[in-house]
């Protein structure tokens, strides 16, 4: 064995080392801002990993604009200062007691050596005994969720299966798509190579606008060409765990059941087309992610939970896959404008970050310093051609329509839509309701039909009259109307719109997460799914909260 390839297994625990500080880092920064807040451990580890995936491009092109070589240590180094800062955020939320500060709060305040209040939480004791206890009771935990809902265990190992696979797949095979080799993986080899962004590729070669696509995908697979060259695309599996992790998470708050969020996750890594691209590294599975965890935020804004920034943060960084995606941030900050009356302004400065981003990535770096159009592939006049239009939403149809790229997924939209329109209207009709899908209080006509005592003092504001499976269609709907203007400006003669025959087949992997939420929260279906956790062995057991077990632990 040559020294060579004696040290690559060293690079790859240095290269998971960095994404651990910077995920870290970024992440407590990040919930001292009250922009991010894990509700679980699982979601927790999520966030850290989007969380470090996407701070890997603003690394790297703050390292390109100011000179400063790409290199183990530079990324190594910047990764220990943001975890560093991280832990002096966190410190600087600390109350007197050591409980954290939680939305502006201090959790336990009062001066240093005054006595504990009543009924406060200690500070977690930092030993090895303590995290062996920790990993022991979260080991029990896990046995108890399986016990109670083994339907909701099986589909998350066949989703754990997914991503193993997709783990074994990168680390078998070398990049073969097309557009990874003569783009992003291209730039990100010579990345590795050349510590810059800037290298040459851009003076020496003839490349074309694969190698000019936002940062995301080249500077991820540049990453581990520096720290592990045989796995490359170690970053695909990783950013579906991490993903995968948030949305079973925010699915299982909203639905109060593990089976619905476990059946979702599931089937989002089943679709064929995208059960492929878990094996290729390109910019399509990191636009989905991001994405679909901006629309989520927005629609947890809408019905009076999160942040608008939060929103804007997540779409902030999908505008580093793929450009296209302002498009989306554009769509929800119009909706969330349309939507919430007195947050109107802030609400259209959703798409506000990703616009910047957009201007410096498009005008600033690739026109201004590389010298390369993008615009050159789009119209420069806006025509009023209905027959184009028409020809761009026939392709995107004829595309969700063909089983070899998504299956059954079609049946699905008509079967959701369907299904949340017959519950919505029906039922109003004849003057009932529901109780909303996620178990929480009830909203507009159910709110006046429902008896004064049975409201509670700590019922949360929603948008009025809005379901979420109804909350997430609309998002879904506008995104999808905004979206096609991408391709209805194609330049025909360097794209013609057949051709987005493949790009639309990509891009509308952004679509499914929210449709599968939409689809488990629907009432009939998640009443059959609670009714299969209902059935298991201890079915008959009230299932306890993380956040209610561990306050129950610190008393």
């Amino acid at each position: 064995m040559s020294p060579e390839t004696r040290g690559l297994p060293v690079g790859l625990l240095l290269g998971l080392l960095a994404l651990a500080l910077l995920g870290e880092g970024v992440f407590r920064l990040l919930r001292r801002a009250r922009l991010l807040r894990a509700a679980d451990p699982a979601e927790a580890v999520g966030l850290r990993i989007l969380c470090a995936l996407a701070s890997v491009p603003w690394l790297c092109l703050g390292s390109d604009l100011t000179g400063i070589p790409i290199t183990r240590a530079t990324l190594l180094g910047s990764a220990g200062l943001l975890a560093l800062a991280g832990a002096g955020a966190g410190r600087l939320g600390k109350s007197a007691f050591g409980g954290t500060e939680r939305h502006g709060r201090s959790a336990n305040p009062g001066p240093r050596g005054a006595k504990r209040p009543a009924g406060s939480t200690p500070p977690p004791e930092r030993t090895i005994a303590a995290a062996v206890t920790r990993a022991r009771t979260l080991a029990v935990s896990l046995a108890r969720a399986a016990w109670r809902a083994p339907a909701a265990a099986l589909l998350t190992l066949a989703a754990a299966s997914l991503v193993l696979f997709s783990l074994v797949q990168v680390g078998v095979f070398p990049p073969r798509e097309y557009d990874a080799l003569v783009g992003y993986d291209l730039v990100g080899k010579i990345l590795a190579e050349e510590g810059r962004i800037r290298s040459s590729v851009f003076t020496n070669l003839d490349f074309n606008a694969q190698c000019v696509y936002p940062p995301f995908t080249a500077t991820n697979q540049g990453f581990w060409y520096l720290f592990h060259p045989p796995i490359q695309r170690l970053w695909v599996p990783l950013l579906a765990a991490g993903f995968a992790l948030c949305f079973g998470s925010w699915v299982r708050r909203r639905t109060a059941s593990p089976t619905a969020a476990s059946l979702a996750v599931f089937l989002s890594l089943l679709v064929p087309e995208l059960a492929f691209h878990l094996t290729v590294g390109q910019t399509d599975l990191p636009s989905k992610a991001y994405t679909a965890l901006g629309l989520f935020a927005l629609a947890d804004r809408l019905r009076g939970r999160g942040r608008l920034a939060t929103a804007a943060l997540w779409l902030l960084a999908a505008s580093t896959a793929r450009s296209e995606n302002v498009l989306f941030a554009a769509a929800l900050g119009a909706v969330g404008a349309a939507a919430l009356r007195g947050r109107r302004l802030r609400a259209l400065l959703v798409p506000l970050p990703s616009a910047a981003f957009f201007v410096l990535w498009n005008l600033f770096f690739v026109n201004g310093l590389i010298g390369y159009d993008p615009g050159e592939y789009f119209l420069r006049s806006i025509p009023l051609d209905p027959g184009r239009m028409l020809r761009v939403f026939g392709y995107a149809f004829a595309v969700i329509l063909e089983p070899e790229n998504f299956g059954e997924l079609a049946w699905l939209i008509g079967l959701t839509v369907g299904l949340w329109a017959w519950g919505r209207y029906g039922r109003a009709a004849r003057g009932t309701r529901a109780r909303p899908a996620d178990g929480g209080e009830p909203t507009g006509r159910e709110w006046e039909s429902t008896p004064a005592g049975s409201r509670g003092a700590a019922a949360t504001p929603r948008l009025r009259g809005e379901d979420l499976a109804g909350t997430l269609l609309l998002l879904l709907a506008v995104s999808f109307l905004l979206y096609m203007p991408f391709f209805y400006l194609w330049n025909e003669r360097l794209n013609p719109i057949w051709t987005m025959h493949f790009t639309f087949k990509r891009g509308f992997f952004r679509f499914i997460p929210g449709l599968l939420a939409a689809f488990v929260a629907l009432p009939p279906v998640l009443a059959l799914l609670r009714r299969c956790e209902e059935a298991s062995p201890a079915g008959a057991e009230p299932m306890e909260s993380w956040e209610a077990r561990r306050s129950r632990r610190s008393r």
